[in-house]
């Protein structure tokens, strides 16, 4: 898929572009890979730019990735390459139901770029922690400084930028 043929799809064609930057792309995993251990949890997985360093980095790892659409959750169906310890589920972050096959079973969570997307954030937050086990870490960047939200956050569909408080 190139960037053209998602013109009309902000959310595809901005995942797109981010994956193709390596350096930004190794700079955020490497803020989050050392907390990650044992079952992981990747929320919000989309085309899979994260996804494909934790199966590198931890492959003896039971590692679930997630996201919500459907055409994602197809795309990081290919990324299990026939193993049986990856996995790829459909998650919706602010439902709890989907978390329940998961419950008490991650070591450790992570989600880059995923809760300002998400209507209620902290619910979301609070799922997460249902399916840590006891001990279990949940890692995640956000974008930061609700002043400089602006049409390209509305246009991929963020409804918030976060404060150091929040």
């Amino acid at each position: 898929m190139d960037t053209f043929e998602n013109a009309r799809d902000p959310m595809m064609n901005e995942l797109q572009i981010v994956k193709s930057q390596k350096a930004l792309q190794d700079w955020l995993f490497s803020q989050i890979s050392p907390y990650l251990h044992g079952t992981i949890l990747e929320l919000g997985s989309g085309l899979g730019s994260n996804s494909e360093r934790v199966i590198a980095q931890f492959p003896k790892s039971n590692i679930y990735l997630s996201d919500l659409d459907d055409r994602y959750v197809k795309i990081l169906s290919k990324l299990k390459k026939g193993t049986k310890s990856v996995h790829v589920l459909k998650i919706d972050a602010a439902n709890s139901e989907d978390y329940k096959p998961l419950k008490n079973k991650i070591d450790s969570a992570f989600a880059i770029n995923l809760l300002e997307h998400v209507e209620n954030d902290l619910q979301s937050i609070n799922n997460v922690y249902d399916a840590l086990k006891p001990n279990g870490t949940f890692t995640f960047l956000v974008p930061a400084h609700m002043f400089l939200y602006n049409k390209f956050d509305a246009r991929v569909g963020h409804y918030r930028r976060y404060s150091i408080n929040e």
